[in-house]
């Protein structure tokens, strides 16, 4: 289990390059939003003093008073969003796919990359329609009889104890289905990128290898998780005490911010990769 975790992280490594590509494309993407979010907030609240409130935490009123008196504001928002969330996700599948080929062919090259995302996207495409069925059908197995089942929480719940350990355990359960249907999709799509053979056939090999080599898997996968929640903890813990109390403060938080999405990225690289050693 270690020697693969170190072999993911090795070849997180050698694909650094791709690694640093995938992170400009998100930026690129990501500046215009973020530049026309500025806009709106500032032309809206940017003089008014629950700016300071906001720095202290969450405030529910705020919001709600942001919604009331601002909320034209934020339709230009909502028709950017209509468009930018679905290309974003099909440019994801792009990236997956030449992130996935570069690394089960150990190649590094970024040509390769854009080679492997051009003919292995079609099948990835279905891979993850797949998955986004998966994704409902299981959440309505989880959440529809939990919903039935609580009720009115009110009336029918003795203590609120009842309702937190229910949601506890449901959630725990729907992760972790979750997690194995993930594991299901990556590996038709290690198939696929294998062979380069038909998605039926994918889907086929991928779910004889999910039964082959699930419980080795899911326990990589959870270490991965574990890595990337004490990456979490670890920058808020960094983060959150700074606040915006000058601009060198705010330049600092935002490099972080940057380095803490290379490393997302280059986390995600290194799953792939163990994952793919059976």
């Amino acid at each position: 289990m270690i020697e693969k975790i170190t072999h993911g992280f090795a070849e997180g490594w050698k694909q650094r390059r791709v690694v640093f590509l995938v992170y400009v494309i998100q930026l690129i993407i990501a500046v215009p939003i973020g530049i026309q979010v500025y806009q709106v907030m500032e032309a809206s609240i940017g003089n008014s003093m629950s700016l300071n409130i906001i720095q202290e935490g969450f405030n529910r009123t705020v919001v709600e008073d942001f919604l009331n008196v601002h909320g034209a504001s934020i339709t230009p928002l909502i028709g950017t969003f209509r468009y930018v969330v679905p290309m974003f996700l099909v440019l994801s599948i792009f990236l997956h796919a030449g992130i996935l080929g570069n690394v089960i062919k150990g190649k590094h090259r970024i040509a390769d990359f854009f080679k492997s995302g051009v003919k292995h996207f079609k099948n990835f495409l279905i891979f993850d329609l797949l998955f986004f069925l998966l994704f409902i059908l299981w959440s309505i197995i989880i959440w529809i009889p939990f919903l039935m089942w609580m009720g009115n929480p009110v009336e029918d719940l003795s203590s609120e104890k009842v309702l937190v350990f229910g949601i506890a355990i449901s959630g725990t359960i729907y992760l972790i289905g979750l997690s194995l249907l993930w594991i299901l999709i990556y590996n038709m799509k290690l198939s696929d990128v294998k062979e380069k053979i038909s998605w039926r056939t994918s889907v086929k090999k991928g779910w004889d290898l999910w039964k082959k080599s699930i419980t080795s898997q899911w326990g990589v996968f959870v270490i991965y998780a574990l890595i990337h929640l004490i990456a979490i903890l670890i920058y808020m813990a960094i983060t959150d005490p700074i606040g915006a109390g000058s601009m060198w403060l705010i330049v600092f938080v935002m490099l972080l911010q940057q380095m803490f999405s290379l490393f997302r990225i280059g986390l995600r690289v290194a799953l792939f990769k163990s994952l793919s050693l059976n």
